[in-house]
């Protein structure tokens, strides 16, 4: 949305993320190079399938272009395209950790 141009993502859920890294079910941290920090909550995406991107239309993701780590929301539901989820699209991300 913030670009305002279409683009196809490759990635990981954070769900599968979550189940691999032992934490599933808990909110995350996302941090990002520069310092930024948002925390995304485990109902959203433990039933969507909210994403860690790595390729955006078949090539890796330049830092330019919010790289190389960014996170990307579905489409649907339309609550992730309003304000209140604008902090969620974390890019150049550099750790996730779960909320204690």
């Amino acid at each position: 949305m913030q670009l305002k141009k279409t683009i196809t993502y490759e990635g990981v859920t954070l769900r599968d993320l979550a189940a691999r890294g032992g934490f599933a079910g808990k909110d995350l941290r996302l941090s990002a190079a520069n310092g930024f920090a948002s925390t995304i909550r485990a109902d959203d995406y433990m039933n969507w399938p909210v994403m860690l991107a790595y390729q955006a239309d078949g090539a890796p993701i330049p830092v330019l272009q919010k790289g190389p780590l960014t996170v990307v929301l579905p489409q649907t539901p339309d609550r992730f395209h309003t304000a209140d989820y604008s902090s969620a699209w974390v890019w150049f991300v550099e750790r996730i950790a779960p909320v204690k």
